[in-house]
């Protein structure tokens, strides 16, 4: 909730998904950031994702348009663990050599969902995983590698 508060507002649609559309989730968010819920994840800038398992793949949010790239959706997904140092090898912008990152309880088609993402360049999603008190922010420039 602390990153809806911090970049959602008035005009900014939010998709949940069954996880998190709850009555006490929904008034939380049309209370504190005043937001519309929509019902489908491409009418959405910002996406909940509360149970990883059953998300849609990127494709299904809003990817901006090549005159656009930043209207697209930013997709929040709550995993069950953040661990760096293992995993997948991200290199690529913003990153000065390379970082590795495991995101426990994603499905296993999120990693070639987010490839896949990082061709639509400049349209895509970016991806905030969270976990407890971690965040790891991946832009659609980010290149996963096993």
């Amino acid at each position: 909730m602390a990153i809806c508060l911090a970049l959602v507002d008035f005009e900014t649609p939010v998709w949940l998904d069954r996880a998190g559309r709850t009555a006490d989730v929904t008034a939380y968010l049309r209370f504190h950031c005043g937001c519309r819920i929509v019902d489908e994840p491409e009418q959405a800038r910002f996406a909940i994702v509360v149970d990883a398992r059953d998300m849609p793949d990127l494709d299904q949010f809003d990817p901006g348009t090549d005159e656009y790239p930043d209207r697209s959706a930013t997709v929040i997904v709550q995993t069950g663990a953040l661990l760096a140092g293992s995993g997948r090898r991200l290199p690529g912008p913003g990153i000065e050599a390379e970082a590795w990152l495991e995101a426990d309880g994603l499905p296993d088609r999120f990693w070639e969902s987010l490839c896949i993402n990082r061709e639509r360049f400049p349209q895509g999603v970016d991806v905030l995983l969270i976990a407890a008190a971690s965040l790891a922010a991946l832009p659609r420039t980010t290149r996963v590698e096993a």
